[in-house]
């Protein structure tokens, strides 16, 4: 069990003023909390939002919803009312050699990462040095500086770990659209040495950083591996199909579901079986109306959310 504690930024995008909203708290789908909100935010104006304490465990997926504003005035673009954020329990493992694969975007050169010791020590790191540790957020035209990747690469490295402990990949995006899904399929995936299949830690969707940990101990945490699912979706933008890349280390049943951005669900397809290792799925959108969608994957006992643009022809 792991106690956090959620907040975020309200910002107002609207033409009038802001001044009471009703936002909700969920863990995989069950309410956690809802926070009334009262103030004045005149367009452009922000806010930080505390949600109370919570003890969650496992995998999941924390999504806040803003559910009405103004005293339930309908929200002209609800697009932008929803945040889905997946969170996977720091695995842990007794080998102290990792290897990471890193693939660029159409922007490389806005890419740096830094491994970092319990103590934030940096002990390794890559990609583009001018932009470092506190490039990202929203910045265009990235300096070219040493280690600056190119677009659209593969990039493998062998990063040794000095004790057992706590470790942590920290991400960096110039632009603050992280590495996955607007501009190119970019991501990050971390394994093992022992074991090059299955990724202890993967992503790419985020926005100006991005950090996950891990553990280095005396006993292999088993249990944690065999069960986490590792899920890639592309195109996106995308117009007649999406395609699924799953990595799953035994059979597993998969249902797949379209929702809207408020998230309702408008599409379901039919239940497959996927076999162990990895597999590819293509699912048939082309009858999907333009718009910002979100593909909700059940895979055995896991949730998998991932925001995705559709195009008409």
């Amino acid at each position: 069990t792991l106690n956090i504690s959620p907040a975020f930024t309200l910002i107002n995008l609207g033409d009038s003023a802001l001044t009471n909203a009703k936002i909700q708290l969920e863990w995989n789908g069950n309410v956690l909390e809802e926070r009334n909100w009262n103030g004045y935010l005149p367009t452009y104006g922000e806010t930080n939002i505390y949600f109370n304490p919570q003890a969650v465990s496992g995998d999941g997926n924390l999504k806040t919803v803003i559910k009405n504003i103004n005293g339930d005035k309908t929200d002209v673009d609800f697009s932008n009312n929803v945040e889905n954020s997946s969170f996977v329990e720091a695995v842990g493992f007794n080998h102290q050699q990792v290897i990471l694969r890193l693939r660029t975007d159409n922007y490389g050169a806005e890419t740096y990462w830094e491994l970092r010791d319990a103590e934030g020590k940096v002990l390794d790191h890559g990609g583009n040095e001018s932009v470092g540790p506190n490039g990202g957020g929203s910045l265009s035209n990235a300096p070219i500086g040493y280690g600056a990747y190119g677009n659209n690469v593969l990039i493998k490295d062998t990063l040794t770990l000095p004790k057992s402990g706590c470790y942590s990949l920290h991400f960096v995006d110039y632009y603050g659209d992280g590495i996955c899904c607007n501009f190119g399929n970019g991501y990050y995936k971390l394994y093992n040495i022992n074991n090059p299949a299955i990724p202890l830690l993967s992503g790419g969707e985020f926005k100006a950083y991005d950090d996950r940990g891990w553990g280095v101990f005396s006993v292999t945490s088993t249990n944690a591996l065999q069960k986490t699912a590792v899920l890639e979706v592309f195109p996106n933008p995308a117009a007649d199909q999406l395609h699924l890349y799953i990595e799953y280390p035994e059979p597993a049943p998969i249902t797949s579901s379209i929702l809207d951005p408020l998230g309702a669900t408008v599409y379901v397809f039919p239940a497959q079986e996927i076999p162990s290792s990895s597999t590819q799925i293509d699912l048939d959108i082309a009858r999907l109306p333009a718009g910002m969608y979100y593909l909700q994957i059940q895979i055995g006992t896991q949730r998998i959310i991932r925001k995705f643009v559709h195009l008409n022809d």
